[in-house]
């Protein structure tokens, strides 16, 4: 039927044809289903055979994967968001941003799968001006903690005195190797590293979820340097 989801389509005469018809047709096409709930009532007991499976669900307007053993987005999608309009100064310790302006409340990292975290920031140091210098900048799991678990770190090279704002894109890469899904708030800070104070003017962290990890060997996990969330 024309603009039909899979789930409304049988043989047009049942029985006169194979057993294996509608397997051959899932197997050959994109299954279109309204939402995962539909999508699992209709695909069921499947299994290591039904590897490369692929539906477009329509409320999420997504193309999802049957990698054997699990359902799993196919392309990096972005998951979550968070945004600051203040500044953060450090004379030594570091400091932590004390709330975001707005955004996701918290991110989900989903177990088994990875995720990049890209900072978009500026930043700037009350050093001698016309030399450089390095703030230290880090995102946490957690906002307003200087504590919470580091997921990145790093130094970035700022200007110094009444030097222009340096603008910085930072990425880093966090996976979920535990069993639970891991709701974080995540959190923004900065240190004093070389120079004078050292300020972090606003913040964008944006989520992408990767895919999978069992899709990344561990040597690839390593290259991107990934932090396991806890």
């Amino acid at each position: 039927m024309a603009g039909g989801d899979y789930a409304s389509l049988t043989p047009v005469v049942p029985g006169a044809v194979p057993d294996s018809w509608g397997e051959d047709v899932r197997d050959s096409v994109i299954l279109r289903f309204a939402t995962a709930a539909a999508r699992d009532a209709v695909l069921v007991g499947l299994g290591a055979g039904d590897e490369g499976l692929t539906v477009y669900l329509k409320d999420s307007d997504t193309r999802f994967y049957w990698d054997g053993a699990a359902w799993h987005n196919a392309a990096p999608r972005i998951v979550g968001a968070k945004y600051s309009t203040s500044d953060i100064t450090s004379s030594g310790a570091e400091v932590a941003l004390a709330a975001w302006a707005g955004g996701d409340a918290t991110v989900a990292f989903v177990s088994g799968r990875a995720y990049e975290l890209k900072l978009l920031c500026g930043g700037w140091n009350a050093g001698t001006a016309g030399q450089f210098f390095d703030n230290a900048v880090k995102i946490r799991k957690t906002v307003n903690s200087t504590a919470a678990q580091q997921l990145g770190s790093w130094r970035a090279a700022v200007g110094g005195g009444s030097s222009p704002i340096v603008a910085h894109t930072l990425i880093c890469y966090v996976h979920n190797a535990t069993a639970a899904d891991i709701a974080a708030s995540l959190g923004l800070t900065v240190t004093k590293s070389t120079g004078g104070n050292a300020t972090l003017q606003g913040g964008r962290i944006i989520v992408t979820e990767l895919g999978a990890t069992a899709r990344l060997s561990a040597a690839q996990l390593t290259a991107m340097d990934s932090i396991a969330i806890t």
